[in-house]
């Protein structure tokens, strides 16, 4: 078989299988049911309309939502049509980008390599929104990185900039890849014409328009900037980036030690000389990943960030795991790529087997049964203008059942999408830890007086049994 029909071969195999795999896991999901998952409440309640802003995080994935919304109506097969789309979107979108420079073959061995990664298999399919939309759209910027590279058209260079803008919107982070990409390309002789180019004013001034949504995040302050405690930025005389330093290198470690571990197996049990080897491409890779590591010391130590999630670290965990894969995939014979892809497979069987476990132990949240609220509810407010405020899995499910109700989660735009002065206050394990804590979430940081009008708790039966999962709630009348 020529290499030209080999490579048809691998991409028609490839494509195939990706799609497959996430429409299965989409049906899973459909299959299993039951109540909303945490992320799956959480675009519930924050798709209100379109807006540049909804809180913490950047609007894309909640105006695709609402797009999916408008055409196939609120819906859990809504909700898992779009995550399905978006993480077959992740691997497609790498492919498509390697193959304009790479064998099929290493194209996909590159893109199993990140569905080894424990988070991306499973994680991924089980909680991740805003993540997943943010490597969706990473995908896609590479892809029309070397398209722009390769054809060097003022057509390729606006979908640059399109991906560019898009993938602005999607999350933070999203930036330290065309950062370290167009860095990478400057000190590379063999693709400083990508980015050495006038054409690259074109895609700059596209990702001008970014001015809107980021424009109402400095006038929304509160809402964009809500989540910025979760790095933990030092405040004591002791450095904290220390510690921020060894969770990130703890993080990176952990999603890449199964690979790696995977990946010489694989070359244990078959290597051959080196064939159809991409080293410029792979070196890309190799100094992008070793500028986002650097960058992302620099801004630990910079804003003394104690507390780095692992998700955070994806980006470059991917990278690494690519450029390695580039290095290592012509030199894998096909006994070795066996290995591989039997690995995946069975990474994907266990995937879908703790997916329905986590799905239907006792206790999970999918097993809820919110049925019964929205009368527990009505028996505790009566006829008054309510709002309730509740933590995005109940206030997202509770949406769900109650569509037209006042609902909304804590952030402080929930003070304004209502009138009234009656709030109904809904906590969920102990958080917010007091009804002082919940006004200011919601946006009353000031109130001082409220009269409480009603204390108790609300009960959720578990479809499987057990002990029912109990809301406490306090309704509480402000002063006018």
């Amino acid at each position: 078989m020529t290499d030209r029909a080999e490579d048809h071969r691998v991409t028609r195999l490839f494509v195939i299988v990706v799609v497959l795999y996430f429409t299965g896991q989409m049906v899973l999901r459909l299959l299993h049911g039951g109540a909303y998952e945490l992320d799956e409440a959480e675009l519930s309640i924050m798709t209100p309309g379109y807006a540049w802003g909804y809180g913490p995080q950047l609007p894309l994935y909640n105006w695709l939502q609402l797009s999916v919304f408008h055409l196939l109506g609120r819906s859990l097969f809504a909700l898992a049509l779009l995550k399905a789309l978006l993480l077959a979107g992740i691997y497609l979108g790498l492919f498509l980008g390697l193959r304009m420079y790479a064998p099929a073959r290493s194209a996909a061995l590159a893109a199993v390599s990140l569905f080894l990664v424990p988070y991306m298999a499973y994680e991924t399919q089980r909680a991740t929104s805003h993540t997943t939309i943010m490597l969706c759209m990473s995908s896609l910027f590479l892809a029309a990185f070397f398209w722009a590279a390769k054809k060097r058209s003022w057509a390729a260079y606006a979908t640059l900039g399109l991906t560019m803008l898009v993938g602005g919107v999607s999350k933070y982070n999203f930036w330290l890849l065309p950062v370290c990409l167009f860095l990478a390309a400057l000190i590379l002789p063999k693709w400083r014409h990508a980015v050495a180019t006038p054409k690259l004013a074109l895609p700059f001034a596209i990702i001008g328009l970014l001015w809107l949504p980021y424009g109402w995040m400095l006038n929304n302050p509160t809402l964009a900037f809500a989540s910025v405690g979760k790095i933990a930025m030092g405040t004591h005389a002791t450095p904290t980036w220390v510690q921020g330093l060894s969770e990130a290198a703890l993080a990176v470690i952990s999603m890449v030690l199964f690979p790696l571990a995977i990946w010489g197996g694989a070359l244990a049990f078959g290597r051959q000389p080196a064939r159809n080897a991409t080293p410029d491409l792979a070196r890309l890779f190799s100094w992008t990943s070793g500028l986002m590591a650097g960058g992302i010391c620099i801004g630990v130590i910079v804003a003394d960030a104690g507390n780095v999630s692992a998700h955070w670290m994806l980006p470059l965990s991917i990278l690494l795991l690519v450029s390695l894969a580039l290095w290592l995939a012509p030199r894998l014979s096909e006994r070795g790529a066996t290995v591989l892809v039997i690995a995946a497979v069975v990474l994907a069987l266990i995937v879908a087997a703790g997916l329905t476990y986590d799905r239907y132990k006792y206790g999970a949240r999918k097993d809820a049964d919110f049925v019964s609220l929205p009368s527990q509810i009505a028996e505790v407010t009566g006829n008054a203008a309510t709002l309730i405020v509740a933590d995005f899995f109940v206030s997202g499910n509770l949406k769900r059942l109650l569509p037209n109700a006042d609902i909304a989660p804590y952030l402080a735009r929930a003070r304004f999408q209502h009138d009234g002065q009656q709030v109904l206050l809904i906590f969920r394990k102990n958080q917010p830890s007091d009804v002082e804590q919940a006004l200011a979430l919601a946006g009353w940081a000031e109130v001082n007086e409220f009269d409480t009008v009603a204390t108790g708790s609300f009960a959720l039966p578990y479809q499987r049994g057990g002990d029912p999962l109990e809301l406490p709630f306090v309704l509480v009348r402000l002063a006018s």
